[in-house]
């Protein structure tokens, strides 16, 4: 994407309302504030959010979210387990071997979120994999490099424009059809690390929610249908030879 002297102008002035634009930080946050308009440096611990086992406590999740639905609580048969699971290995097999030809032939479109940043238009809205919700501002040349500046509730950071594809990802939630409820913030990830979790989390019982589903589906028995007294003779007036399937 070319940089037009207006767009120019409009990327510096956005990003000089900050003293200093930070690069992504690491271990140290940066981020503008209001009160003293100054770029404040935090530095934290960084700490891994617990999150918890899905499938060790799955069978409590799943009765205490049941809402009046009847959860069959009878020892699944361990053979019966086992061959579930070899259904489900081999359809996820042949789902993975499909996206991998799809990516190959360049089919990916509604899998792939990851973004060009040559593609964004200034206020669009981007994700960030360890910082969140932004707006992108614009791409800045400095020296020979070029930068993204994407501009967050509490203050810009820039990313080198490389790392943006591997980084970004254009904002899309069908569960939320405008605006997002409010821009990530550099100097609070913890935010964005728990909306990560709780999705996560969403999802794995959604899993397990099917798996429970699925497994009872194969525990269902019916007796076999009783034979039709003259079902021989119909089949006799048959005009036609039979397929191998049909003589079945």
């Amino acid at each position: 994407m070319l940089i037009n002297p207006f767009m120019h102008t409009q990327i510096s002035t956005k990003i000089s309302k900050y003293t200093e634009t930070t690069e992504y930080p690491k271990k140290s946050y940066a981020f503008y504030s209001n009160k003293t308009s100054t770029l404040v440096y935090e530095t934290r611990e960084k700490t891994d959010a617990a999150v918890e086992d899905p499938i060790a406590s799955f069978n409590q999740r799943v009765r205490k979210d049941k809402r009046g639905r009847t959860v069959h609580t009878e020892r699944v048969d361990p053979q019966e387990a086992q061959k579930y699971m070899n259904i489900v290995k081999e359809k996820q097999k042949k789902g993975l071997q499909k996206l991998k030809q799809a990516k190959l032939e360049g089919k990916d479109k509604t899998l792939s979120y990851a973004v060009d940043p040559e593609t964004l238009v200034p206020g669009d809205l981007v994700v960030h994999k360890k910082v969140g919700v932004g707006r992108f501002v614009g791409i800045k040349q400095s020296g020979d490099k070029k930068y993204v500046y994407i501009e967050y509730g509490d203050g810009m950071a820039k990313l080198p424009a490389k790392q943006a594809h591997r980084l970004l990802y254009r904002y899309s939630l069908p569960s939320e059809t405008k605006k997002p409820r409010a821009l990530s913030k550099l100097g609070d990830t913890g935010v964005w690390e728990k909306r990560k979790n709780k999705g996560k989390l969403a999802i794995q019982k959604m899993v397990v929610d099917l798996m429970e589903i699925y497994m009872q589906r194969l525990k269902q028995k019916r007796p076999p249908y009783p034979k039709i007294s003259n079902f021989a003779e119909f089949a006799a007036k048959f005009p036609y030879k039979p397929t191998p399937d049909q003589q079945q």
